[in-house]
């Protein structure tokens, strides 16, 4: 997480559950910072998907967003310090 940009998305495919739960756990973590947001739960494959690949039905996308720096609170303006 400390890799990614501001704004950024960080996008995690699980296929069981035994994947997917630290996962959740981690995000989950990672949102009650204010750091990171969950713009959504999961994504789930589409009935297209699924009829075409009938072992994508497992699937979970989750994916967490970096806040800016702005955005996190007490976040303050600071002026460079010049030497």
């Amino acid at each position: 997480p400390e890799l990614l940009a501001d704004q950024g998305v960080l996008g995690v495919i699980t296929f069981h559950s035994l994947e997917d739960r630290p996962v959740k756990v981690r995000f989950k973590d990672l949102s009650t910072t204010g750091r990171f947001t969950l713009p959504v739960k999961f994504v789930p494959p589409q009935e297209a998907e699924i009829a075409a690949n009938p072992r994508c039905r497992s699937a979970k996308l989750r994916g967490i967003r970096k806040s800016s720096v702005s955005d996190q609170p007490g976040w303050k303006k600071r002026r460079r310090e010049r030497y």
